[in-house]
């Protein structure tokens, strides 16, 4: 042992080294970094308000996600974030924390709490180093409507009863966990039971049963439905002679945000169940909001979106109706995008762009062979008022496609009827086509036919020229045609 000492004792940078090295790996190795500790936080339905176990019940606690954020008394913040559980350790320095909790759905806030409202001095805990730090974070609901009429989808059966579930009156929640495929159309009714609001949230797809015939969702009896980032799928090339893929009636409210959409439908219905590829508003008002789209859809009038007289299509932020077809075999067909027999109204960005109106036979019935008009916008109103009125957004890149070039069709980009009105207090129309087509459709220009452009508007032409048709006439000629300021 004497002599292993005395050799030790000739190895002081040997020893030194492997010191180094024990103290580097063990630090590598320890649940800490640096001066950190950490610190529990729990989600236990027993740190919650007496009313969150019906939540648990009905699938929701696991579908949200926990976002957190620690404060220390100088200021400093961490993050962290745990999908559904519990519980969540987090890792930080000894010192007083203000802890703060947020429950999301998607981009949906469902409850909050923190030690500020659980009455801690100040809001703070003191996190102590080589000590069990936990705290239980009492939540409470960020909106009025009671925990147990909010539901998680995950599956058919799942939405079946959701939708059955719904009281006459009251308002809803459902949150998509999963994609739900094979909806049952609904052909007359509401989809919901409740005269008041539904809110339908998470990005996942609704989508229609290949063999139904109907709607999707059918909105009715004065409620207020909103989907949030929602996908509401048709039956892609399969016709649906049962109309729409939403169908509004009942003074009713749809509204559509986030990324929400409206694809995939081909409305072959007949009569009135023609109107409207996507969306059907007959009796109560419509909203797109944000990045919502509606898309791919097709029929005989409005491909994308069919309005009813007296009511109200808005579009506000970056919504848009795109790359919808308006078509018929019998040669009439309108508005490829929005076919306007109430008001349609836009705002910011929104646009109605690359939409297309067309045929595939002549008409049999009698009249003008071929009646194609409004590619993108077809304001309606041979006999009713109609209007659309642009405070923004843009109406481009529409077309109308006749194969009978005999005939007259117009419109590209928009067509407006005898009693008609187009407003454009700003925003811009261009690159819309008609071909070689001359500014004509049915009907006869009267002193009701009008066109007005604010002085201060943007009304920008592309090349092409955007083609208006005016009942018959030109824009140019037509001595009905109102002017509120010079064409640029």
């Amino acid at each position: 042992m004497e002599n292993c000492m005395k050799n030790i004792t000739k190895l002081p940078g040997i020893i030194i080294i492997i010191c180094a090295i024990t103290l580097a790996l063990s630090g590598c190795f320890s649940p800490y970094q640096g001066d950190e500790s950490s610190i529990t936080i729990n989600f236990s339905s027993s740190a919650r308000a007496a009313a969150w176990p019906s939540a648990t019940d009905n699938g929701i606690l696991s579908a949200l996600e926990h976002r957190i954020t620690l404060t220390d008394s100088n200021g400093n913040k961490r993050h962290a974030s745990v999908k559904g559980g519990e519980s969540v350790k987090i890792y930080i320095t000894p010192g007083s924390w203000q802890v703060e909790v947020e429950d999301w759905f998607d981009s949906f806030l469902f409850a909050k709490g923190s030690t500020i409202t659980a009455g801690s001095p100040g809001g703070y805990i003191e996190v102590k180093r080589g000590q069990p730090n936990t705290v239980s974070i009492q939540m409470t609901e960020a909106f009025t409507i009671p925990r147990g009429n909010c539901f998680a989808v995950s599956n058919l059966g799942e939405w079946n009863a959701a939708c059955s579930a719904m009281g006459s009156g009251g308002d809803y929640i459902i949150f998509l966990i999963n994609d739900i495929s094979g909806i049952s159309a609904t052909t007359s009714g509401s989809t919901f039971s409740t005269t008041g609001t539904v809110a339908i949230l998470g990005n996942k797809k609704l989508t229609l049963s290949g063999t139904a015939n109907g709607n999707l969702l059918r909105i009715d009896n004065s409620q207020t439905v909103t989907i949030k980032d929602v996908k509401l799928v048709g039956k892609g090339t399969t016709p649906n002679t049962g109309g729409s893929l939403v169908n509004i009636g009942g003074n009713a409210t749809f509204i559509m945000q986030g990324s929400a959409s409206v694809s995939g439908n081909v409305n072959k219905g007949i009569g009135a169940f023609a109107k409207g590829g996507g969306v059907f508003l007959g009796f109560g008002e419509f909203t797109m909001e944000d990045s919502s789209t509606v898309t791919g859809n097709t029929a005989i009038d409005g491909g994308g979106v069919y309005i009813e007289i007296n009511y109200t299509f808005t579009m506000r932020h970056n919504a848009s109706v795109t790359h919808n077809t308006a078509t018929s075999a019998d040669g009439t067909s309108h508005g490829g995008g929005v076919s306007v027999d109430g008001s349609f109204i836009m705002y910011d960005n929104a646009r109605v762009s690359n939409n297309t109106v067309t045929v595939t036979g002549t008409n049999t019935l009698g009249g003008p062979q071929v009646d194609v008009c409004g590619g993108g916008v077809y304001l309606g109103g041979s006999s009713f008022s109609t209007e659309f009125i642009m405070h923004g957004g843009t109406v481009s890149g529409n077309t109308v496609s006749n194969p009978f070039s005999a005939e007259t069709a117009s419109g590209g980009g928009v067509f407006v009827n005898n009693n008609g009105t187009f407003h454009i207090a700003g925003g811009t129309v261009y690159g819309n086509n008609a071909g070689s087509l001359s500014n004509k459709c049915t009907g006869t220009a009267t002193s009701a036919a009008a066109l007005h452009k604010a002085s201060t508007a943007n009304a920008t032409y592309g090349s092409p020229p955007v083609n208006f048709g005016i009942a018959g006439n030109d824009f140019g000629t037509n001595n009905n045609v109102t002017k509120a300021g010079a064409l640029p």
